[in-house]
């Protein structure tokens, strides 16, 4: 205390001396005050303090900003470590080091363990701020096998206040919902507001300068980085792992509702970025639960259904015919998105589901079908029904459409009057004139249905004889070969027919007999394929025979002979006939120089060994080695 007194003191004294005192002298003659100069003496002390102050190096309250400087002069101009002028340059300092370009972060790693994960996780949550960056990339880049750590992640509960979040994200524009769903900057921006809109929230948090972040907030901004990396990882996950992606995107549409619906708006990017492979599961997931009471339209199950047919509508999938279209080239999404119809009924898919209930891919052909099936059976849908204001204030009641039952009836009658006339019934009326329901007319379409799929069976089983028979017409056997293998990629189920089975056989025995080993093994894995279903060892028997062909080939390498002979011998163990061969094989291999002038005959014997096993093969599994060329 008594050393900032005495710092004050000659501070105020410094200020009053640094220029020659004025003394005014007044008397009592007259009114006049006439200024008189100062005294000697009093001209001595100001030099004593000046300098004694110009030995002093500083007078300082604590350094740093607040420095105070005196060059020792006497002059009144402040020195160049004043506190204004040191404040100035800390400011302008501070301003250029946010401005400069950040340092590249390091390359990306991310955890392919569970405990790699944590770790990262751990680095996020307790690392400097500024470092949040590098274990957020990482996270962000996580594979599908840490999948359940993820979805773990998502779900957790948060226990910060949401409108602490809502300030966090403010910063960079993000639109948080408010309890009734709402996203106030996307209906400002979309209205002309020149508003912060954020469409990155992952991008945006990591260029946000921790400067402008307040200490009691960097747990939330923590959290909300690690939410957004997950959500980065999970979509990833999503668009690559088809049998993970019904499991993601269930997740993310759980995940939007995870804390009053905080995150929702990033997690609709997620769900986009996710893209076509989400239509099945969004589809399913927009079945609306029955309600009791209007209020239960603002709870979360309703909200979720409602939520997944707007993000089937943000990526322009919400029509079925747009869904579709976009599923042609894979056979397995598309199949999963007719699938799914037949779960979210919706009115318009009834004629794009006929559209494929004749589909040349069976899994396709199938889905289509079950799902239009679904449509006609079981008990009727009840129609919804819309709320007319009439004038006066009354209100009224109306049916808001057709259910899905009704376009399903018009598009099979309308298909079978084109392709089948003569199986339509008759038009009936489903309201009786004395009340009640017409039970069978209820269940016409369903008839019509039935009738119209065994018509396709009918006319395709038709259309799949006249090309085997085409096929096997071929004079040249190599030309019935090329044929049967378009026919068998088409529809592999009709080809389990004798007559086919009997030509790739003899195709088998003609290669052997040439030595082109590797198209035989190709035939008689063919062949063995066929019969699988129904004669599980005659497949094993050929599957060995196949295993041995190939093990013939010229141009296989040592290992990959070991390793076809070593399946045969698994399958076979006690088979001394194969035994035998494969250590035929093996010797001749080993040894080239000994059996290359019996090349030839070693391969007429393989060959008569191998036609021996298939006649065994036949007499043991059945007659269908040996069939006459008709229809089984």
């Amino acid at each position: 205390m008594h050393r900032f007194a005495r710092i004050v003191a000659v501070a105020a004294l410094v200020a009053g001396c640094t220029s020659d005192p004025e003394v005014s002298v007044s008397t009592r003659v007259g009114e006049v005050e006439s200024p008189q100069p100062p005294t000697e003496a009093l001209r001595e002390g100001i030099d004593a303090y000046r300098r004694w102050l110009g030995t002093m190096p500083s007078l300082s309250l604590g350094g740093g900003d607040d420095e105070l400087a005196d060059d020792g002069d006497g002059d009144d101009a402040t020195a160049n470590g004043s506190k204004r002028e040191r404040g100035r340059k800390g400011a302008k300092s501070r301003r250029a080091k946010d401005k400069e370009p950040a340092p590249p972060p390091p390359p990306p790693r991310p955890p392919k363990t569970e405990a790699e994960f944590e770790a990262a996780v751990a680095a996020l949550r307790k690392g400097p701020v500024e470092d949040v960056a590098i274990p957020a990339n990482n996270l962000a880049l996580a594979g599908p096998e840490l999948w359940p750590a993820i979805r773990e992640r998502l779900l957790a509960p948060r226990k910060s206040r949401k409108v602490d979040y809502r300030a966090l994200l403010d910063l960079i524009g993000g639109d948080v919902p408010n309890r009734y769903g709402h996203f106030e900057r996307a209906w400002k921006r979309a209205h002309g507001y020149d508003v912060k809109l954020s469409e990155d929230w992952f991008g945006d948090l990591l260029a946000l300068s921790p400067r402008k972040i307040g200490r009691s907030f960097h747990g939330i901004y923590r959290d909300v980085v690690l939410e957004t990396a997950l959500l980065k990882a999970a979509a990833k996950i999503g668009a690559t792992r088809p049998d993970l992606v019904d499991e993601v995107t269930a997740t993310l549409l759980d995940s939007a509702y995870v804390h009053e619906g905080t995150f929702r708006d990033e997690v609709g990017r997620a769900l986009r970025a996710v893209g076509d492979p989400a239509i099945p599961e969004l589809v399913r997931s927009s079945v609306k639960p029955a309600i009791d009471k209007e209020d239960d339209r603002f709870e979360t199950p309703y909200r979720r259904a409602e939520y997944a047919e707007y993000q089937l509508d943000a990526l322009d999938r919400l029509q079925p015919q747009r869904a579709v279209a976009a599923a042609l080239e894979d056979p397995h999404l598309l199949a999963a998105i007719l699938a799914a119809y037949g779960e979210r009924r919706f009115p318009d898919a009834a004629e794009v589901l006929l559209e494929y209930v004749d589909a040349g891919i069976p899994r396709i052909r199938r889905a289509a079908r079950e799902a239009f099936l679904a449509y006609v059976t079981g008990p009727a849908p009840a129609p919804e029904r819309k709320v007319l204001r009439l004038l006066g204030g009354k209100t009224s009641s109306a049916k808001a459409g057709q259910t899905y039952r009704d376009t399903a009836a018009i598009a099979i009658r309308e298909r079978l009057e084109a392709e089948a006339p003569d199986l339509v019934e008759e038009p009936c009326k489903i309201h009786l004139p004395e009340g009640g329901r017409d039970e069978s007319c209820e269940r016409q379409p369903e008839r019509h249905t039935h009738a119209y799929l065994a018509f396709l069976d009918a006319r395709r089983a038709a259309e799949e004889e006249a090309s085997i028979v085409a096929a096997l017409a071929h004079e040249e056997l190599g030309e019935t070969i090329t044929a049967l293998d378009r026919l068998l990629v088409a529809n592999p189920t009709r080809m389990a027919d004798g007559r086919v089975i009997d030509a790739y056989r003899r195709a088998a025995e003609e290669a052997l007999s040439v030595g082109q080993h590797s198209r035989a093994g190709q035939l008689l894995r063919k062949t063995a394929m066929l019969i699988a279903d129904r004669d599980p060892e005659g497949r094993r028997t050929l599957t060995i025979q196949a295993l041995l062909a190939e093990a013939e080939s010229d141009g296989l390498s040592p290992e990959g002979r070991a390793m076809l002979l070593t399946t045969a011998e698994a399958l076979a163990p006690d088979d001394p006939e194969l035994q035998a061969a494969v250590a035929k094989i093996r010797s001749q291999r080993a040894h080239p120089s000994t059996s290359t002038p019996l090349r030839l005959g070693g391969g007429l014997a393989l060959v008569a060994m191998i036609l021996l096993m298939l006649s065994l093969a036949g007499s043991r599994t059945g007659p269908w080695l040996h069939r006459p060329r008709e229809s089984v």
